[in-house]
Parts: structure tokens; C-alpha cells; sequence
């Protein structure tokens, strides 16, 4: 069957399309989620201010969210230091990602460390 009916404005796609059979080489890949501390306190008005690839919204959220592409990688970071690096693809990827998001706060002027990394 068609995923839309007929005389609908929205594309008709063949529902078997947008499954992915398992094995096939081409089923997504695991996330890997890591945990570390920075190892110091965070204001994070001034960091998102300072940091160009980062968002900031305290109503909505209380980190910074902090993107990267290479690995591609999205990092929460907290005022209190504590920051969750989610999205790459392995754990190789996940600890460098959250390496280079350190070394971004770093250049910041923000004693920031690398600690208790755990995934």
C-alpha cells in the first residue's frame, strides 16, 4: 500500500520504502553517549556570547548546546561543569568530540580540565 491516500496534497511514498531491513549493512549506527566534568564552575551567558557554534535558552533548557562536525557531535554543557557529549558514533569519536568541546571552553579563557570521562 501507498503511506497517503489519493487527493492528498503530501507525496505518495511506498510505506516499504522507509524500512530498512535488519542486516543489510545499512542499519543506524549506535549513539554513544559520554559524561564528563570540566572540573569548573560555568557562566554560561558569557560562553554562548563568546562561543559561535553554541545556543543558549534558560527558559527552555539550562545548558549550553554546543555543536561540532567533525566528529559530528552535540555537547551539553552545565554551569556547573558537568557536560554530556551525545551523537557520535563510537567511543573513539565520543572522546574526541568531548576533547575538542574542552578544548573550545578552554580557549574561552575558562580553566577548564578533562575529567571523569565515562561513556
Amino acid at each position: 500500500g501507498l503511506a497517503f491516500p489519493q487527493g492528498t496534497m503530501t507525496p505518495r511514498i511506498p510505506i516499504f520504502s522507509l524500512m530498512i531491513p535488519y542486516g543489510t549493512g545499512l542499519t543506524p549506527q549506535p549513539i554513544q553517549n559520554t559524561n564528563m566534568n570540566l572540573g569548573c564552575k560555568l557562566d554560561l551567558k558569557t560562553t554562548v556570547l563568546r562561543a559561535g557554534n553554541a545556543e543558549y535558552n534558560p527558559k527552555r533548557f539550562a545548558a549550553v548546546i554546543m555543536r561540532i562536525r567533525e566528529p559530528r557531535a552535540t555537547a551539553l554543557i552545565f554551569s556547573s561543569g558537568k557536560m554530556v557529549c551525545t551523537g557520535a558514533k563510537s567511543e573513539e569519536q565520543s572522546r574526541l568530540a568531548a576533547r575538542k568541546y574542552a578544548r573550545v571552553v578552554q580557549k574561552l579563557g575558562v580553566l577548564a580540565k578533562f575529567l571523569d570521562f565515562k561513556i
